[in-house]
This record gives C-alpha cells, structure tokens and sequence, in this order.
C-alpha cells in the first residue's frame, strides 16, 4: 500500500520564480514545489558543475591530509581500506588512483564480504603489517572501528578515517576521523558518499589553492557512480559530481567504464542517473556480493582494455547469479507469508532463513519493503551466528530502530534508510519483538509514499511544456523524475 501524496503548490510564489528568473513554467512550478526559491538555491541547482565548498570546513580534514603527506615524503607504505559495495569500490579507486598519481607508495585493500565482512577487521590489519603498512587510510567505512584501530595502534599503524555514516558511540582514536556526521564537525553539508569524502579529502591534500575542475575532470566519472549507487540526495555538492559524472562517463577514456558500458548492453546510449543506478552500479556490486570486489577496482584502474573486458564479462555473469539466487530466496519469503500471514502484521517485518547468501538480503529487503511498504529486515541464519541488513520506509529511521535493539547485537551501523546488524540466531526473535515494540512507540508509522509533484490537465501536455524538465536531470534521490 501506498500514500499518494501530492506536493502544495504556492502558485504565487511559482509565477514569481517564473517572472523573476526568465523561466519556463513548469520549471519554475517544479522549483517552488522542491523548495528551490532562492536566487542563490536555483543558480547553485541549475547552473552550478564547478563549485564545491573547502574541504577543510570539514573536522579534522587538515590533520588528516597533513598525516597522509607526511607519509608520502617520508615514503611509507599507504593502505587505502575500502568496502565492497559500489559507493567503497569507487571510493577506493579514486583515492589509490590519486595517490598513484602523486608518487606515494600507496596499496588497497578491500575485505571480503562473505569471510571478513563490512569494515576493518584484526586479521586484515595483521595482513597490512606483515606487508609494511603503517598509515592505512579508509574509505567508506572506520567510523565504528574502534577496537580495529586500537589493535592498528598498537601495531604501530596509523590510520585516518574517511567515512560517511552515522556514529554509533565512541569515536575511534585515529589520527583523523573525517566524518561530517560528528556533532561538532562543523561543515555546512552532511549528506556526502563515500566516495564524496575520499574526493574532498583530495580536494585538502591538492591544498587551499586545488584546481577543482581539474580535478572533477579526473574522477567525476567515479563520483558520480559511488554518488548514485551509494542512493545519496542529489543535491548540491553530489548533484555536482553526478552532473559532471554523466558527462564524464559518456565520454570516458577509462577503460574499466567502456568496457562495463558495453556489456551491460548501453553503449552508444545516453549516460543518464537511471541506467547508471541500474546497470553500471548493480555490475559493480555483484561482484562484492559474491565474491571479492577487488576486481571491481581493478576494473576501475586498469589502462587495458582486454583485461577491463574480461572483468567487465565476469561481473556481468555474477550479476545475473546475483539475479537468480534473490529470487529463489524472494519465493521462499513468499511461501512463508502464504503460509503464516500474521507476520506481515509488525510495524516492522523481521524475516530470517538458513543458509540465505548474505550478499543479496539487503537487495530482498529493499524488495520485500517496497511490496509491503513497511521498514524490512531480512536476516540469515549460519548456525549460531547470523546477520542481517534493512531497509527502511521514507519517516522511520531504521538505524534508530536497530540501534535501540544493540544491546541483542553484536554489530550494527547504518543511517535511516538502511541498516545492516550481526547477532547471535537464538536472539532473532527477541530482535523482531523489541524492534516492533520500539516501532509501536511511534505516534504514527509511515507508509510507503508516491509523491507526486503536481496535477496537469491533459489538454495542456506539450513538447514545449515537457523539454524544460530536462534542466532539473540528473534525477535520483532528493531530486525524482517528476511525477504528474
């Protein structure tokens, strides 16, 4: 079920936008209703593919480039410790691809989703030192490693973070801990990817004087494809780096990106926020999803188009493994509702099965939620041991839910939309009860929503009045294709 929700309308505030700026109609409706009102917010939205703010506005971002420069003079051994997802793969790629770039003596290293799991972990950290580590910088991800750090510490490893989610307790000590959602980290904007903090941490490490266009010109590509894939607002600085991303992209020179385009069938198309978010992102994922996304970033960076080609072919093939095995799993889920439908009644659906691939639940979850409408998360049991991932209903922040339950888990992260959570299979359900009691305390519990932006009447759709919609692209979160 769904709310059809249609957006309020200021029609005088509309016709003054409209009149003050020379724009079309629709276009200047569309602004108004999104809330773009202000010359400054309709020049930086529809006009602006350059602009990004310091990076060092952000907490502790000089302190974390002066460390990793001080690496590269004394020529230590740089680690850049990323995650397997879209969003860590393309994180991982620029920043070891820049510090190529500048001479240092730079590694990555991205853990294995099915044995090591999301984010540092004491065996990785043992591998780094026996190869010499001694500054490892991560990427999408450190923000909840405090123990992992502490071990890094003392080991003699330094580590600066990098992250974009939401702190869950104690800060890590790290040399720097660049993430935007600390309370006193002072930045104007929050909403960035991962990939959006490793660009800005380039950004601080080019200096005060960085030649930001040029930049833009080197890694939009991968911006843009971390951006989308990691389901960030298409706002400001992202709508930026997905602008001048779709451009890149279309005209790229890498040849990891040519040859993805190829197999996943779009080549001589136009490069639009859609078929990135579905076919470029969900190739890039498969691989972490099954296997070890270390290929995806060697996609990435490698200059010969045979091997790009050959990866590229694998993760076509494991995307449509990826394909088969989550809608075996979705029949499974559809057979346990048939047969007890009671439990579609929480406010927030908890379904667990054995042995389920823990690379795909969250893809089920996302699923299982859209049909419900209701927040999801899908566990898999492996013996004692199980985890799980969520996704959430626009109004409920499921990581709030998830980490109100903490004391049942034995890991969680995650920011409202989504939430992933290790903990022991005898507490699955007591997990599902506390998850819905916290969920029954909620004065109302959002629906799934369609938003839609406006009524027209028929008669009056036209090219004409259709071609300015154009100016709002690239849509994605934050910014939907309009809907009428």
């Amino acid at each position: 079920m769904k709310n059809w929700i249609v957006s309020e309308i200021n029609k005088d505030e509309a016709k003054r936008i409209q009149t003050e700026y020379g724009l079309p109609p629709i276009l200047a409706m569309l602004l108004q209703i999104r809330g773009i009102t202000k010359r400054e917010e309709i020049e930086d939205f529809l006009q602006n593919d350059s602009v990004i703010a310091s990076p060092f506005e952000i907490k502790d971002m000089k302190k974390g480039a002066d460390r990793i420069l001080s690496a590269i003079d004394n020529d230590e051994l740089i680690c850049v410790y990323g995650d397997y997802d879209a969003d860590g793969v393309t994180s991982t790629a620029l920043l070891y691809s820049y510090l190529e770039t500048v001479g240092a003596n730079a590694m990555y290293y991205i853990p294995s989703r099915e044995t090591e799991g999301y984010g540092m972990n004491k065996g990785a950290i043992d591998i780094l030192a026996e190869k010499g580590v001694k500054l490892i910088v991560t990427v999408d991800n450190g923000i909840a490693a405090v123990e992992e750090i502490d071990y890094a510490n003392s080991l003699g490893i330094d580590t600066v973070i990098t992250d974009h989610h939401q702190p869950t307790g104690k800060i890590p000590n790290a040399v720097a801990v660049i993430d935007m959602h600390q309370s006193d980290c002072p930045s104007k904007y929050k909403m960035l990817s991962g990939v959006g903090v490793a660009f800005k941490l380039v950004m601080a490490l080019e200096g005060e004087n960085c030649d930001v266009s040029s930049l833009l010109d080197n890694y939009s590509d991968l911006l843009c494809i971390g951006t989308v894939g990691d389901i960030v607002e298409l706002k400001s600085e992202n709508r930026v780096f997905v602008k001048r991303g779709l451009v890149n992209i279309q005209e790229s020179d890498r040849a990891g990106i040519n040859a993805l385009i190829e197999t996943a069938g779009i080549a001589g198309k136009k490069i639009t926020s859609g078929n990135v978010s579905f076919t470029l992102v969900p190739r890039i994922n498969a691989v972490g999803r099954l296997g070890f996304s270390g290929k995806s970033v060697s996609l990435l960076l490698t200059d010969d188009e045979n091997e790009a080609m050959s990866i590229a072919k694998q993760l076509n093939e494991d995307n449509n493994e990826r394909k088969e095995i989550e809608k075996n799993i979705l029949m499974k889920i559809d057979e346990m509702v048939k047969a007890n439908p009671h439990i579609t009644n929480d406010r927030v659906l908890v379904i667990d099965g054995e042995g389920w691939h823990q690379g795909v639940i969250g893809i089920v979850a996302a699923k299982v939620k859209e049909f419900f409408g209701k927040p999801t998360v899908v566990i898999s049991r492996d013996g004692e041991e199980a985890k799980g991932s969520g996704r959430s209903v626009e109004g409920f922040s499921l990581c709030d839910a998830v980490f109100a339950c903490s004391d049942l888990l034995t890991h969680c992260g995650g920011h409202p939309m989504a939430a992933g959570l290790s903990l022991k299979s005898k507490n699955i359900e007591l997990f599902r009860q506390r998850i819905n009691e916290y969920a029954l305390k909620q004065e109302n519990m959002p629906f799934n929503a369609c938003n839609i932006d406006c009524r027209l009447n028929p008669a009056l759709i036209s090219v004409q009045l259709v071609e300015p919609l154009a100016y709002l692209a690239p849509y994605g979160a934050g910014n939907p294709t309009p809907l009428v």
